[in-house]
């Protein structure tokens, strides 16, 4: 059955896996640790299954799924390759450069001799890659990754942040801090990749009102400032440390109505030029000991709040797509150009968008950055602007 929010933006999200490899840190009480499975993953997880199905393999990931998402009835044409699985940058580079060519030569239907052929002959592919996610620590985001990831094709990466709150990350056996990620996010913005953050709502030490003023701090301290969020409620998983808190009385994690009302304050104040792009993971319940699943959150979500009036701002909930399927005001005679400047990581950004201002609906968008300070790498020209 086709999902028509999944290629709804024009973009047809494609999701593969890296083979199961250990985490540097592998220390994160909340985090599961199962065999055969990259970190943080569960055996059952959809993108798992299919990973395993494949053995592994970047390039028969994507034909597999390129095969299913045609019978489903997506257009192909544009992809954005997400790739999940543990700290991408730890992974051996030659892993990396391999299993990122494999991912072009599943695109292109075709083995090439080298990573680069592959992206040039990818330019004039019938399912072209618009769009490459990787996925890493804020403490393993050197210099050195971030020229890989650029030559990779790399358009955005996803910090798992989890919180802002450095008490919660030693409690938490985290192992970095609130400075690895302005440290992080800095870098890759000044070499035009979008940022994203993974941040977990719920941690022990956590509450409603912490979790809210986090998000407040994300916005309103310019170290941070993400143009994607990825918000996931705390699930107390099976054979971790954290299970082992839960039954001792030392954790209780949110009720449905508790995570629904902080996801309501937070909606109400991320910004315009952010995306919220996930509200929950995608954890089977069989995995989860708590009582509480949060399942169908999202549509929770928006039910409430449009019951009460609230509209979140973000850009998915604005773009015209989204609008459309809901059958929302649209007018095309409405559109302008509109321009919002803020700072972001020592440096301006400037968020263009064409938008039908009449009812808030976003047509199109673009982001441009100035720099405090030219980031430059040994024989590598960098994008003179974020690609969007």
């Amino acid at each position: 059955m086709k999902k028509v929010i999944r290629s709804i933006s024009g973009i047809t999200p494609l999701a593969v896996m890296l083979k199961p490899y250990p985490c540097p840190h592998g220390k994160c009480i909340y985090c599961p640790s199962q065999e055969n499975v990259p970190e943080s993953y569960t055996t059952t997880s959809p993108v798992v299954l299919r990973a395993t199905d494949c053995g592994w393999d970047a390039k028969r990931q994507v034909e597999a799924r390129l095969k299913i998402l045609g019978e489903m009835g997506h257009l192909r044409e544009k992809i954005e390759l997400i790739v999940m699985g543990g700290t991408f940058s730890t992974y051996p580079a030659d892993y990396q450069k391999e299993f990122i060519k494999g991912l072009f030569d599943g695109l292109n239907g075709c083995i090439s001799p080298t990573l680069e052929q592959s992206q040039k002959m990818n330019e004039l592919a019938k399912h072209r890659a618009v769009g490459l996610c990787l996925e890493t620590r804020p403490d393993y985001c050197t210099r050195e990754d971030i020229k890989r990831f650029l030559e990779y094709g790399a358009t955005r990466v996803e910090l798992g942040v989890q919180t802002l709150d450095d008490k919660i990350q030693e409690f938490t056996h985290r192992g970095h801090g609130t400075k690895e990620v302005a440290d992080a996010s800095q870098l890759l913005k000044d070499s035009c990749f979008k940022v994203g953050y993974h941040m977990m709502l719920g941690l022990p030490g956590s509450d409603p009102k912490k979790d809210i003023e986090t998000i407040k701090t994300l916005y309103s301290d310019h170290r941070f400032q993400p143009d994607h969020l990825k918000l996931y409620p705390t699930f107390v998983i099976k054979n971790t440390p954290l299970e082992r808190l839960y039954y001792n009385g030392e954790y209780e994690p949110y009720t449905t109505e508790q995570i629904v009302d902080t996801l309501i304050e937070i909606k109400k104040i991320v910004p315009k030029y952010t995306r919220i792009m996930r509200v929950m993971r995608d954890i089977p319940k069989e995995h989860i000991v708590s009582k509480c699943y949060y399942s169908h959150l999202r549509s929770e979500v928006k039910d409430r709040m449009n019951e009460a009036g609230l509209k979140c701002n973000c850009i998915r909930c604005r773009e015209v797509g989204h609008v459309n399927h809901q059958k929302k005001k649209f007018d095309p005679g409405s559109i302008e150009l509109v321009r919002q400047d803020y700072m972001s990581s020592n440096g301006k950004e400037i968020f263009l968008t064409y938008e039908d201002t009449a009812n808030d609906v976003l047509v199109s968008m673009l982001r441009l950055r100035i720099p405090y300070k030219p980031v430059s790498y040994t024989h590598l020209t960098l994008p003179t602007k974020r690609i969007v």
